[in-house]
């Protein structure tokens, strides 16, 4: 364990940290992006008495969502459906990136 902690301190030092500097540098922007897929399960079902449904009856689990963080601005760009993450909802975040 101890051994993937360094290998992720190293990755982040020398692969990571240095993108939001150099990318002010040449006027352009650095997007860190990840995709959330809710699960369906029974251990889900210990929370929905916790869940505050009125907000328009969508519980945490039918909502999927994919997003880009921007580096240099530190903004966040989301893309949120019902359905799934897919090459459309990838998609659809990269036109919201352009868009923005």
């Amino acid at each position: 364990m101890a051994e993937h902690a360094r290998a992720q301190a190293d990755l982040f030092e020398t692969e990571l940290k240095p993108c939001p500097e150099a990318a002010v540098a040449s006027g352009s922007h650095v997007f860190f992006v990840d995709a959330v897929h809710f699960v369906f399960g029974t251990f889900l079902s210990c929370l929905w008495p916790f869940v505050d449904l009125r907000a328009g009856g969508v519980g945490p689990a039918a909502v999927q969502r994919a997003g880009a963080w921007d580096a240099v601005t530190r903004g966040l760009i989301a893309v949120t459906n019902t359905t799934v993450v897919n090459t459309e909802s990838m998609c659809q975040l990269l036109r919201a990136i352009v868009a923005a």
